[in-house]
């Protein structure tokens, strides 16, 4: 006759099963924390030095490209003794040739991992932070003062470090599927002395008009910028009342607009 489990023999046998469970609901429970973003630092505020950083290093990275290219074009002239291909390769310029020597022109945005529009919200599940890579916009200057700025950024491009709460901001708060676009007017001009230092930060106020959600606000923004190489770095942050564009979500109802822009003519 089999005797009878002891209790002792039982919870021996069950400590493994407890163990093995309470991992597996660990587990589940870290990862719905990282679906959420709970887990994933937050990129720092926006800084006009790491804008130029960046600029810097993808001048530099297309500097080395042109290098390399250049070196294969001669490479393949020798071999082929084609004076057609010197030629073309002695007319390469590298990027941190060019430097700016007017600011005086329409200057575009262009495409750049310094390039980005989001925002930065503190909510009871934390600090979130949502950027769009998908920036257009002009920017025009005479030598005394810049005298118009349009700026369009797609807000349903903006991505935080939860899928969830991107598609939450695409139903609910900006409503990104109904209003994608986010826009910024210049209406006063700005004074500048001539084209700033290159490499020198420069501290402006640009005084507008901020359209979210087909509402239009004024607002005044603090910004830096910086010339490096051939291109115009701005940078700057704004805090915005979302109960003025209709788009409080849950118990957020402020936030930092951020912005970097690189531009060129």
């Amino acid at each position: 006759m089999k005797a009878a489990d002891s209790p002792s023999s039982s919870k021996g046998r069950l400590r493994p099963f407890l163990y093995g469970g309470g991992a597996v609901v660990v587990i589940g429970v870290l990862t719905v924390a990282w679906w959420l973003g709970f887990l994933t630092p937050e990129p720092d505020p926006v800084s006009i030095t790491e804008a130029v950083d960046t600029v810097s290093a993808e001048s530099e990275s297309a500097e080395s490209e042109s290098a390399e290219a250049e070196g294969e074009a001669e490479s393949s002239a020798e071999t082929d003794g084609d004076e057609s291909t010197d030629e073309s390769t002695e007319a390469t310029t590298d990027v941190t040739d060019v430097a700016i020597t007017s600011i005086t022109g329409e200057w575009s945005v262009v495409e750049s991992d310094a390039t980005f529009i989001g925002y930065r919200a503190d909510s009871n599940t934390g600090e979130s932070v949502g950027r769009s890579p998908a920036v257009t916009g002009t920017l025009t200057a005479t030598d005394t003062e810049i005298t118009a700025v349009d700026i369009v950024g797609d807000l349903s491009q903006l991505e935080s470090d939860s899928s969830v709460r991107d598609e939450h901001l695409s139903e609910d708060g900006l409503e990104t599927n109904t209003f994608p676009t986010a826009t910024f007017v210049l209406t006063e001009p700005i004074a500048i002395s001539g084209i700033p230092d290159v490499g020198v930060e420069e501290t402006f106020t640009a005084v507008g008009e901020l359209t979210v959600k087909d509402i239009t606000q004024p607002v005044s923004i603090e910004l830096q910028a910086v010339v490096i190489d051939d291109k115009f770095v701005v940078a700057g942050s704004t805090f915005i009342a979302l109960e003025d564009f209709d788009a409080t979500i849950g118990d957020v109802t402020e936030a930092t607009m951020e912005f970097s822009l690189v531009f060129s003519l």
